[in-house]
């Protein structure tokens, strides 16, 4: 599915760690444990606001502003997996039949991060692009923190000065803030508009809203040229999948690319209210700070996947030689595997199906026998992948590696449970005892799948 290279892992590292050094003056020493576990305990203050207290974050309450250290090591890289493992499940049409990139306007690559905190979707295009006959590039960064736009700015320049020394980069900025932006932009266009884990922050599911979120839809759509692409991708919990569905709702004069096989009401939404679609791709085993992190700053949680929902959609153009991203064919899985239906549940790989999204926008079972184990997310056209990886060997900024310790012993660790993954599943209801010491009957859903869900409010902004 994709013409680019593996993504440039070792660079964005090593350009989030320089950013770090000469912001907070740390010079040129190697960091040690002191430091690591300064960044551990900031980090454990960001997870229990992501997840235990929920933060509002469109009340002002979110907390990255006073701790940018254990963002910027710890949630900016999962932040941009995500927009960059979307970006790889695009289909992206061949150069042989379009151009290599989004259409240009003004003879550049224009990018709109709106809501930008400090860069991850910006930093995902960046890489995702690659380095070669790439055209100058313009990018706007949209928030209302000066500071964490100064972030933004010195994170994007430091990566490409490392990874795209040759190219024109231009970068603005706009400090009116998400909503202030797309009613005022004024016909503004974009090769490419969207953003990342900030849609709370437009009261989305706000009640009596509706002519509101028509208004953010379109003016997002407004923004993207003829052609171009709107992307957006939000935690893959129940809220952030809700705020996605809202936007989908309102995008009917455009394309939808991503990750719905069809154009009509989402099945998952109206079929089944509990419930929300979304992906959970594993992380590489050397992803970026985590080693670090993990054995000298003291972060117990589990840090091996994120969970994403996204929404990708193409301004139509006129002209069918520019349209350079196309919808997936097939059908699209969107649960876990599941015991069939009416059968005894044997643990056997032949007795487990799957929920599909259908192109004719109905959820169906199908066997899942031929598939992989983690297919939730996966498209059935023959074209998936493995979950991409790193590109060789990190950059290592580890204590041990630098100071001449030696790492802790890769023992079992008692660890907290971890927020950060959610899932849901069907699940076949059993007649086990329930807390008042009597049988749970089937009833009318003898023999049928329950779906049941865990949901956490996500461990992301």
């Amino acid at each position: 599915m994709s013409r680019f290279k593996p993504f440039p892992q070792a660079l964005v590292k090593q350009a989030l760690w320089e950013v770090y050094a000469q912001r907070e003056r740390q010079g040129g020493s190697p960091p040690g444990r002191e430091f690591w576990l300064k960044i551990g305990r900031e980090v454990e203050v960001l997870h229990e606001a992501y997840t235990e207290r929920e933060a509002e974050f469109s009340k002002g309450e979110n907390p990255i502003h006073g701790h940018l250290g254990g963002y910027q090591f710890y949630y900016l890289p999962r932040n941009l997996f995500r927009v960059a493992h979307v970006l790889s499940r695009l289909n992206w049409r061949g150069t042989a039949d379009g151009p290599p990139f989004p259409p240009l306007v003004g003879g550049r690559l224009r990018i709109a991060d709106i809501g930008c905190g400090s860069g991850a979707f910006s930093l995902a295009w960046l890489g995702w692009l690659g380095q070669e006959n790439l055209p100058p590039l313009e990018i706007a960064l949209v928030d209302q923190g000066r500071r964490v736009l100064d972030w933004a700015e010195d994170n994007l320049r430091a990566f490409a000065r490392l990874y795209l020394p040759q190219v024109n980069l231009t970068i603005s900025r706009h400090t009116q803030g998400v909503v202030s932006f797309l009613r005022e932009n004024g016909g503004d266009r974009f090769s490419v508009a969207g953003g990342g884990m900030a849609l709370n922050e437009l009261g989305l599911q706000d009640s009596g809203r509706g002519n509101h979120v028509h208004r953010m839809a379109r003016s997002l759509a407004g923004l993207v040229t003829p052609g171009g692409l709107g992307l957006w991708v939000e935690p893959g919990t129940r809220q952030g999948f809700l705020n996605v569905m809202a936007l989908r709702e309102h995008l009917t004069e455009e394309t939808l690319v991503y990750p719905c096989p069809h154009g009509l009401p989402c099945p998952m939404k109206r079929d089944r209210p509990g419930h929300w679609c979304h992906e959970t791709p594993p992380l590489p085993m050397d992803f970026y700070f985590d080693q670090e992190l993990r054995d000298w700053g003291g972060v117990g949680f589990s840090m091996r996947e994120v969970n994403l929902s996204g929404l990708a959609f193409r301004v139509n153009a006129t002209n069918e030689t520019s349209r350079l991203f196309q919808k997936r064919p097939g059908a699209r899985v969107v649960s876990e595997r599941l015991p069939a239906r009416g059968s005894k549940s044997s643990g056997k790989s032949q007795d487990k199906v799957v929920m599909v999204c259908t192109p004719k926008g109905t959820l169906e079972e199908q066997p899942a026998l031929s598939l992989p184990a983690r297919t939730r997310g996966w498209f059935l056209d023959g074209a998936e992948q493995v979950p991409m990886a790193g590109d060789g060997p990190i950059v290592s900024l580890h204590p041990s590696q630098q100071m001449g310790d030696q790492p802790p012993a890769r023992t079992r660790p008692s660890v907290k449970k971890s927020n950060e993954v959610k899932s849901h599943k069907f699940q076949k209801p059993k007649g086990n005892k329930n807390k008042t010491g009597k049988k749970s009957g089937l009833g009318k859903n003898k023999g049928k799948p329950k779906w049941s869900r865990k949901d956490t409010n996500g461990d992301t902004p």
